[in-house]
């Protein structure tokens, strides 16, 4: 993948990320719970992965994984955009749904 070359070339010593464990793990990612890795809230998520770009990349470094603040949605205000567009049936995709089953699975 093109995102991990980049960042393995600027000298990140690894990624992080939520996904579905059955599609990035033929990339190399593992559960970040392999790390001592928890979400923001403390929980380990098998939705939250791993991946060292460097061996031992990810040595001593358990913690708490914390998205950027522009991640953080303000639901208010996510519904006056919605506001803008046509009224259209709500969906959930099988994906979206496979998303919530492992959010859903997340522990202390």
């Amino acid at each position: 993948m093109t995102s991990l070359r980049l960042a393995s070339e600027l000298g990140h010593p690894a990624v992080l990320i939520y996904g579905d464990p059955n599609y990035y793990m033929r990339f190399g990612f593992i559960p970040a719970e392999s790390f001592g890795i928890r979400t923001r809230d403390g929980m380990f998520s098998p939705a939250l992965q791993a991946l060292e770009l460097v061996p031992g990349g990810l040595e001593c470094k358990s913690g708490r994984f914390e998205e950027p603040s522009v991640y953080d949605l303000d639901p208010e205000k996510a519904a006056e955009f919605d506001q803008e567009f046509p009224p259209r049936e709500k969906l959930v995709t099988a994906t979206q749904a496979r998303f919530q089953e492992l959010l859903s699975q997340s522990r202390f």
